[in-house]
């Protein structure tokens, strides 16, 4: 009907979106490139990636959350949502954002107990952005993954591109195995992923 009256040629294709989520997705990050809005409504739509830090309790929490310093070498990054075709280039931008600017960083770990699905498209991108990332000088890991998103990347050929041997069952084995190299010839005493640092009192909630 859209098509048959005209309208998708005045509104353009691309401005169609098959779900709400898929459209903020798309939408979201140009629109709120030079906004102040800290808290959108709309952002607990979109998956969340947030850089971790150990916490008192003997977990890794959202370090900015709970007040914590980050590792300096080490860029731990969870992925909270599902990664479709409509969400996963938005996180690939969260995640370049939340790199930048960092010129000791060595190695980016993506914490991925968080993401509840992934399709075949964002499979695909999902290792376009390692691939990029190793491109650019980074060492990427990823660690946590549930079942039925390794089974889509490795039928999406997935696993050979991040390679099984940067895939870790836990983000504890994770960062124990990278943790050593990362931190060659850097002296950082003490490390926030493997002691407690905190920076300024939690925020509330």
């Amino acid at each position: 009907m859209i098509e048959r009256s005209g309208a998708a040629d005045d509104i353009g294709l691309d401005s169609f979106f098959p779900s709400e989520s898929s459209a903020i997705a798309a939408i979201y990050a140009d629109a709120h490139r030079e906004s102040a809005e800290e808290d959108c409504p709309l952002r607990a739509m979109l998956p969340r990636v947030v850089e971790l830090s150990l916490h008192s309790d003997g977990s890794r929490r959202n370090a900015q959350r709970y007040g914590l310093a980050t590792c300096k070498v080490i860029a731990a990054l969870r992925i909270d949502g599902a990664l479709t075709f409509a969400t996963v280039d938005f996180v690939a931008d969260e995640i370049r954002a939340q790199i930048a600017g960092r010129p000791d960083l060595r190695h980016i770990l993506l914490a991925g107990h968080g993401i509840s699905a992934i399709d075949e498209s964002a499979s695909e991108r999902l290792c376009d952005l390692v691939s990029d990332l190793r491109g650019a000088g980074y060492e990427v890991s990823i660690s946590g993954l549930k079942d039925e998103v390794l089974d889509v990347l490795e039928r999406t050929g997935g696993l050979d591109v991040i390679g099984t041997d940067a895939v870790y069952s836990t983000r504890a084995r994770a960062i124990e195995a990278i943790h050593e190299k990362a931190h060659e010839n850097v002296d950082e005493r003490p490390c926030p992923l493997i002691q407690v640092v905190e920076i300024h009192k939690p925020q509330p909630g």
